[in-house]
């Protein structure tokens, strides 16, 4: 196989960031935003439960982390209920529209997509950004539910703390400077996201020695604020939903009122399979779940050592290539990750050992760079999760689920007790990042201050393998054996690497880690 090793000189960033493991008794919460994790915190301190706290958490980071997620887009949600030892997934993704027309979406011959998947392009983009990428959203349906079914606290009480932030604005870090900036030019396209997030038409920044900026977000405030006192219905089958789907349709979208009034997120079985001595519980169905079961299965034993060997790392390497082999055979997912930042993941565990990982998202950044006018929610492009390409597995249709990446995952021993709950965003790059992280812990024994911060490999396909140049250059060679491998920076930016959390329960006692090359990622308890 083709080894690539590029010389110290190429490799732009030198530097080591840590954000150490935080403990608690009473529950913690991690994310990619340390002010939505103490949103959570504080509701966990109010006596509420993991699933209490995710529901703040959600609407939270929906608002200070408007790029990734948001009341526009959908997700999954893996729970462990420790008062049932029970695990439930619920299954709130993007689903297309049924008045949708898949010979709207013309091949242009020869052109690449430019965005998260290598799909042959389709005229105009259509299926990434604009009306009519837009999907019906799913993600307050899936609250909603998790709501009815688990909370301790009232719906309105989850989320006044949002419509809190959404009244003092965005506030504008270099962070926000930098995401916004990267997708300047497609937002100033549409009104209403150039209103939001370039004002005076450029990207905004803070002034050193000032307070931070804060950015107005138009009507999302009212639009929370209706959804804390009256719930969702008014999303789904009332004003809000309809002022929502005159904008889609203004812009030349398909969702409809009965898309809006048809949607009902789904409560599933988990895929569940032993790993050792343990259970893993994550997402069935069209998401990143079965492959990653498939490739766990397929590791041996490994070494018996405090780290993984070099040998253990090809061994890594050699079940995701399989398991991506079976993937592009058998359920048409066949992209290839441009830009992994795309989605946030949440992770919750509470005092009594209930666990929540909770991934959302808009797919692409900014999903489909339009914004509703009417009710200031940035909207998905679901519609680039399906194939343009008719006849396949994952190709474009009406009123159907895409394939998904995403394997928010929950871990416990055989007689049903609390390990972890784990997950991460990242496109592709996300299962190859929890099986990594899962095997640190399971076959290492890694505590996971360590294993947030190890250096991984990631083989989100079948072409070659991204090393981590903190690995000697012997895993370079190993993983090489088994496909190509090049040296590859796991740095802020570019985001090359999947962005996980995870937290653990242990006789009472929680730990739990963020990203540490997310800037604003943090635990809270």
């Amino acid at each position: 196989m083709n080894v690539h090793k590029l010389p110290p000189t190429e490799l732009s960033q030198h530097w080591s960031l840590r954000k150490p493991a935080i403990t608690s008794d009473n529950g913690l919460v991690a994310s990619q935003h340390l002010a939505a994790s103490q949103i959570g915190a504080n509701v966990l301190h109010k006596g509420g439960n993991a699933i209490d706290a995710a529901i703040a958490t959600s609407f939270a980071i929906s608002v200070i982390e408007p790029w990734m997620s948001g009341i526009g887009g959908g997700g999954l949600m893996t729970y462990y209920d420790a008062a049932t030892k029970k695990v439930s997934t619920i299954h709130f993704g993007m689903k297309s529209p049924a008045g949708l027309n898949p010979t709207d979406f013309e091949i242009d011959e020869g052109a690449e997509s430019g965005d998260l998947f290598s799909w042959p392009a389709v005229k105009g983009d259509i299926n990434v950004s604009g009306w009519k990428a837009i999907g019906v959203p799913g993600l307050l349906s899936g609250i909603d539910h998790a709501h009815r079914r688990w909370a301790t606290m009232p719906w309105q009480d989850l989320v006044m703390p949002a419509v809190e932030l959404a009244r003092q604005g965005l506030p504008v870090s270099w962070s926000t400077t930098l995401r916004i900036a990267a997708y300047a030019a497609i937002l100033r396209e549409d009104p209403m996201s150039a209103q939001l997030f370039l004002p005076n038409g450029l990207p905004p920044s803070g002034v050193a020695g000032k307070p931070i900026p804060h950015l107005p977000l138009g009507l999302l405030s009212t639009t929370l604020e209706t959804i804390a006192r009256d719930g969702i219905e008014p999303f789904y089958n009332g004003t809000l939903g309809k002022s929502l789907v005159e904008d889609v349709r203004k812009g030349g979208g398909y969702l409809s009122m009965k898309d809006m009034q048809d949607y009902q997120a789904e409560e599933c079985e988990p895929l569940s399979f032993a790993y050792r001595d343990k259970v893993i519980h994550t997402m069935g169905g069209v998401t990143a779940g079965p492959s990653m079961k498939m490739a766990m299965e397929q590791l041996p034993t490994l070494s018996k050592s405090d780290h993984p060997q070099p040998n253990d790392v090809a061994e890594w390497a050699k079940a995701l290539k399989a398991s991506y082999t079976e993937r592009f055979a058998r359920l048409g997912d066949v992209d290839d990750t441009k830009d992994p930042a795309c989605t946030t993941h949440i992770t919750i565990v509470d005092g009594q050992g209930n666990m929540v990982a909770l991934t959302q998202t808009l797919l692409s950044l900014f999903g489909a760079k339009v914004s509703s006018p009417s009710s200031g929610v940035v909207m998905n492009n679901g519609m680039m999760w399906f194939d343009p390409v008719e006849g396949r597995p994952n190709s474009i249709a009406p009123s159907k689920k895409p394939l998904s990446n995403m394997a928010p995952t929950i871990v416990t021993t055989k007689d049903d007790q609390p390990v972890l709950a784990i997950g991460a965003s990242g496109g592709r790059r996300i299962f190859p990042c929890i099986m990594q992280l899962l095997s640190m812990v399971l076959d290492f024994d890694m505590d996971l201050d360590n294993a947030i911060h190890a250096p991984r490999i990631d083989v989100s396909g079948i072409d070659g393998a991204s090393v981590d140049p903190r690995f000697n250059s012997q895993v370079l060679d190993t993983v090489g054996k088994v496909l190509p491998a090049q040296w590859m920076e796991h740095a802020v930016v570019p985001s090359n690497y999947a962005c996980p959390s995870i937290v653990q329960f242990d006789n009472g006692k929680c730990t739990g880690v963020a990203d540490p090359l997310q800037p604003l990622s943090g635990v809270a308890g």
